[in-house]
């Protein structure tokens, strides 16, 4: 079968399960697509049932008050309960698979994290297997300016690696590392957080930066006013889901909100990617812009469906949504297009697809540089 009959093929097929029974705006998007466009990371196997006593905490009724013994004392596999407090602490977890569980207190507060270790994170690991749940990491910078809330050392086996309901704040990096060798596998999982105000180092420092490995997915995850000219998510993994989330530039200087280096799979589902006016790009997304890193054995493709992507800059001459290198069907689906004037890279279908000059032809409020601004992401 010659080339272009085979891709044809690919692309028709993969149009068509993407369409739902009756394609309406507003249709739950998640049964629509094939199992090659579902994330595969899941959380790993620890316990993380809220319940029990702390194993830390700063009243003293807590068998320890730091973390470093705690860790010590405990057994791979096994979750580390946290209460409640501000705590000028960090871990270095080696390759000892663990889940760190942060408890709330009756008001609602949370542990808190200042300071960071072995001169790179908050939290550090090599691990297999490792959990983050809860926990709030605020202000990490070290001395070569690219600290990071939580740090995911290289391996060259694949790492598994889930971050739930953390929220990362005023910090060199939200996340920095790789789950896996650049040839692929390992996974990293975020689930409720919140990435606000990281960034910096004059573009050498992210809201998030992941290396290489398998697949990286956000769920329900807010990435808002990267600094520093830093991009908001900057990803060479081979897989890249974002759903039911935000990337919002604001009135950060910010430079693209995704940066896909390497290229591959990326699915944006349920969405919303916004820039703002102190952004340093023209352009939201960039597709395999690295050459020397592009995953050139990794299945491509390009599929972004029920999200909106909005541009708060009028003053700007070009606002483009993809740039970069194509590889593999583009396809576009029930998306608002708000305030951009084009894209390098064409969609192969769209189905659906609404275009505005303006946040106010689209009827959406006018621009405030707050969260509170950007429309509802969709589930």
């Amino acid at each position: 079968m010659p080339l272009h009959t085979a891709k044809a093929i690919f692309l028709r097929l993969a149009v068509v399960l993407l369409l739902p029974l009756h394609a309406c705006e507003g249709d739950d998007l998640s049964p629509v697509a094939p199992a090659l466009l579902a994330p595969t990371a899941k959380v790993p196997p620890f316990d993380l049932a809220p319940g029990g006593p702390a194993d830390v905490c700063l009243d003293g009724t807590c068998p320890f008050s730091k973390l470093r013994p705690a860790f010590a004392a405990t057994k791979p596999g096994a979750t580390l309960r946290i209460a409640p407090g501000l705590y000028n602490d960090c871990l270095d977890m080696a390759d000892k698979p663990i889940a760190l569980l942060g408890l709330k207190g009756p008001d609602g507060s949370r542990p808190v994290f200042t300071r960071a270790c072995s001169g790179k994170a908050a939290f550090v690991t090599r691990a297999p297997q490792v959990v983050l749940q809860g926990l709030t990491i605020t202000g990490i910078r070290v001395a070569d300016r690219n600290g990071a809330c939580v740090r995911l050392d290289p391996t060259d086996a694949p790492k598994q690696v889930a971050l739930i309901d953390i929220v990362c704040i005023d910090s060199e990096n939200g996340v920095l590392g790789s789950v896996g060798p650049q040839e692929g596998g390992g996974s990293l999982l975020i689930r409720r957080s919140q990435f606000l105000r990281n960034g910096g180092n004059n573009g050498y420092a992210h809201g998030l930066y992941i290396v290489s490995g398998g697949e990286v997915v956000l769920d329900d995850t807010v990435i808002a006013s990267t600094k520093g000219r830093g991009h908001s998510l900057k990803v060479g993994a081979q897989r890249l889901f974002l759903q039911h989330s935000v990337i919002a530039g604001l009135d950060g200087q910010s430079s693209r909100a995704i940066d896909f280096f390497g290229g591959g799979l990326l699915v944006i589902r349920g969405s919303v990617v916004q820039m703002g006016p102190k952004a340093d790009n023209d352009d939201m997304i960039a597709l395999g812009k690295e050459r020397w890193r592009r995953n050139v054995e990794a299945m491509q493709g390009t599929y972004l469906e029920g999200s909106t992507f909005l541009y708060d800059d009028p003053r700007r001459g070009r606002r483009l949504v993809l740039v970069g290198q194509k590889r593999g069907p583009v396809i576009w689906r029930n998306l608002r297009l708000v305030g951009l004037t084009g894209s390098t890279i064409e969609a192969d279908e769209e189905i659906n697809v609404s275009r505005y000059a303006s946040r106010s032809a689209a009827g959406l409020p006018p621009y405030d540089g707050t969260l509170a601004s950007l429309p509802a992401t969709q589930h």
